[in-house]
């Protein structure tokens, strides 16, 4: 049995020679080894001790490599291996509520801000006497920058479940960024030398002002993207909200376009109606997203306006004259896009209305999305017993018991991330009404639904269009796959079309609304064509019937038979 007598410098010598002897890299394995069978079974045993220490590793740090932190409650013992401070092991401590993580979105945004707040605090903007030196400011700037990059992603344990005003978390990023920076310039991890990190990194800050600025460029780089910070280092070709949005939109449009000329039923209430061409049916889901893209882009002016300045109460205290303009302004160069200073710090701090109106845009194009996903899998229901008129991509097996069903799973998932959407905007809506005089508390549950709604909606987007509405899931050998997506079931849409007891409508015009009417009734008992049944109440000729009830003319009112010429 393995013991943990290791320390870590043990523990990483340990993966560096797992490293070494992978079994993939044989010259290596054979210079070091005499016997082949030798090498494999030494490395697994290796590899066995590696496993066993890494899952002990965290018991193992905190009972025989901790450090002493200190805050203004007195000391705290801090794993080792951990640039955290005190402030946020008591949290680590106090809040162990749920798995749910300050999104990195927010912490690589709070870096932002303190990699600004550096180059504003060291700038000729502030007295000599209050000024952060030339060296700090660098030691701040790099550590900032290497939290940005995600190298340090480790290092910010919280929950979204914390105090209301994410003081905490950005207590977090102030003592990481000390404590790195502490490292780099050679002093005591946790001695707050040359780098304190209250007095120098939350320069001229509030978490009060800090954490709603983080909460709008997070959400605003969600939005349109952003190549200054990347959120998430594994998926580079990550979309935007926006763009997954607009590529969803365009590839609808080309689908309306495709279709423009195949006659389909129209239907009101589930019932049969008038009939409507494909294309201009699905022109109605592109111009709802036309309207949703909009929306989103006027509520991102709000999230444009940055708290920053306003540090406690809104009022400035212990931040120059100037400080928050500066600071937007140097956050707006960081990020080429137009933040500027919010032109009341109050309502900045102490309501989040920019956000509840973003989450009312999100909710929007959810209901969109909504009727769009519902619209298809009605349409693909069946195939034999359902509506039938379009055929979408079989991706997967749809049943464990039922060989050969398929479902419209892209639909599910589109409609559940929907619903999904429209609850967090409830808990947004909820959460933004509780500003109590100078502060809003509920900022981390507004910013965890805001950025899973934006991240939803982009995603359920883009494996929607690609998936769904462009073309069929590649098989297993990737030999047939057809780039078509959506696809109308022609002949059966002309069969119903055909059968429509709706078509009766162009007769309205030309012998009044009640005998229409009694045309429409007494084909539907007879079950009989209109045209048989208008021929047998002898209200017009055969050919009369046939030149005025056209299907395809009945689609625009530019068709419209003048009853005085008829």
């Amino acid at each position: 049995m393995y013991t943990l007598n290791f320390s870590k410098k043990d523990i990483e010598v340990i993966d560096t020679i797992c490293k070494i002897l992978e079994p993939a890299n044989s010259n290596a394995i054979q210079e070091i080894f005499d016997k082949s069978g030798d090498s494999i079974n030494t490395y697994n045993s290796i590899k066995d001790l590696q496993i066993r220490l890494h899952k002990q590793k965290f018991q193992f740090s905190k009972s025989n490599n901790m450090r002493n932190e200190t805050d203004s409650m007195g000391k705290i013992k801090v794993p080792s291996d951990r640039y955290w401070g005190a402030q946020t092991q008591r949290s680590v401590e106090h809040f162990s509520i749920g798995n749910d993580h300050m999104p990195l979105e927010i912490i690589h945004s709070l870096a932002l801000i303190k990699k600004c707040a550096a180059i504003v605090n060291s700038s000729s903007l502030i007295p000599k006497n209050r000024r952060l030196s030339k060296d700090k400011a660098e030691l701040i700037v790099m550590t900032a920058d290497e939290i940005i990059s995600g190298k340090l992603d480790d290092h910010f344990p919280l929950s979204v479940w914390q105090t209301g005003s994410g003081t905490q978390s950005n207590m977090n990023i102030n003592e990481v960024i000390s404590n790195r920076a502490i490292e780099l310039s050679g002093g005591l991890v946790g001695s707050k030398k040359p780098i304190h990190p209250n007095d120098d990194v939350n320069m001229s800050q509030s978490s009060n002002d800090v954490f709603p600025t983080a909460m709008h460029i997070a959400s605003v780089f969600e939005i349109i993207g952003n190549p200054s910070i990347q959120h998430d280092h594994n998926n580079k070709n990550k979309i935007s909200l926006l763009q997954s949005i607009l590529n969803l939109r365009n590839a609808l449009n080309e689908k309306a376009k495709e279709y423009s000329d195949i006659v389909k039923v129209g239907r009101t209430h589930l019932q049969d109606a008038v009939p409507i061409m494909f294309g201009q049916e699905i022109s109605g889901w592109v111009a709802q997203l036309d309207m949703d893209y909009k929306y989103i882009e006027q509520a991102l002016d709000g999230l444009y306006a940055l708290a920053i300045g306003g540090t406690a109460v809104g009022t400035g205290l212990d931040s120059c004259k100037g400080f928050g303009e500066e600071m937007s302004n140097q956050i707006a160069k960081e990020t080429q896009l137009p933040f500027r200073s919010a032109s009341n710090k109050f309502a900045a701090l102490a309501s989040h209305d920019p956000i509840v109106a973003l989450s009312g845009a999100l909710k929007t194009l959810s209901c969109s999305l909504m009727k769009i996903a519902n619209d298809i899998r009605w349409m693909a229901s069946g195939p034999r017993c359902g509506i039938g008129e379009i055929r979408i991509p079989e991706n997967e097996p749809g049943s464990s018991i039922m060989p050969g069903k398929v479902n419209p799973t892209q639909c599910e998932a589109m409609t559940m991330v929907c619903c999904q959407v429209i609850g967090n905007d409830m808990t947004i809506g909820i959460a933004g009404s509780q500003g109590n005089f100078e502060l809003n508390v509920f900022k981390p549950v507004i910013i965890f639904n805001i950025l899973q709604s934006i991240r939803l909606l982009a995603d359920a987007c883009n494996t929607f269009r690609e998936f769904c509405i462009q073309k069929s899931a590649r098989g297993t050998d990737e030999k047939h796959t057809e780039d078509k997506g959506i696809v109308p079931n022609k002949k059966y849409m002309h069969d119903m079309v055909s059968k429509s007891l709706m078509l009766v409508t162009a007769l309205k015009s030309i012998i009044g609304y009640d005998k229409s009417s009694e045309i429409a009734k007494k084909a539907h008992k007879d079950h009989i064509s209109l045209r048989e049944a208008t021929l047998a109440l002898g209200y017009l000729s055969g050919e009369e019937y046939d030149r005025v009830v056209k299907p395809e003319d009945m689609t625009s009112h530019e068709n419209c038979i003048d009853p005085k010429n008829n």
